[in-house]
């Protein structure tokens, strides 16, 4: 069974190979965006080291909310009681909702980009248009 796998993949690399144009790499099931560039073709925008910042700091505190639930629910249960047990869950509390406006912030810059591409795209293509306009010989 292997084998034919092998003879599968190398048929896929001739026939790739042979290709003129560039192949890109398939994307795997954890490969999600975090600032790296994203592929123009398929109307992404490449994020900026802001966005790869406000991504990687709501990663961090849904993790962290995420753990100290974990530990709360199990380890810290029976350890937690009265004033304690308020200030452990309002710190969970807090980090989740910084999660939350961290995720609110993204969408708004992300909308703000969109919008801005595709403004710029309208006026690229009615400055092509209108130049195609002028290049044409009167009749």
């Amino acid at each position: 069974m292997h084998g034919y796998l092998r003879e599968a993949e190398r048929k896929v690399r001739r026939k790739n190979t042979n290709r003129r144009t560039r192949v890109s790499t398939p994307r795997t099931v954890v490969d999600f965006p975090l600032g790296r560039e994203h592929r123009i073709g398929y109307g992404f925008a490449m994020p900026t080291s802001a966005d790869a910042l406000r991504r990687w700091l709501g990663l961090c505190f849904l993790a962290l909310s995420f753990g100290l639930l974990v530990w709360g629910r199990t380890v810290l249960q029976d350890k937690l009681r009265g004033v304690p047990f308020l200030i452990y869950w309002a710190v969970c509390f807090l980090f989740t909702m910084a999660a939350i406006v961290t995720a609110l912030l993204d969408l708004r810059a992300t909308r703000k980009r969109a919008r801005q591409e595709h403004e710029d795209l309208i006026q690229r293509t009615l400055n092509e248009l209108e130049g195609e306009s002028h290049d044409k010989p009167s009749e």
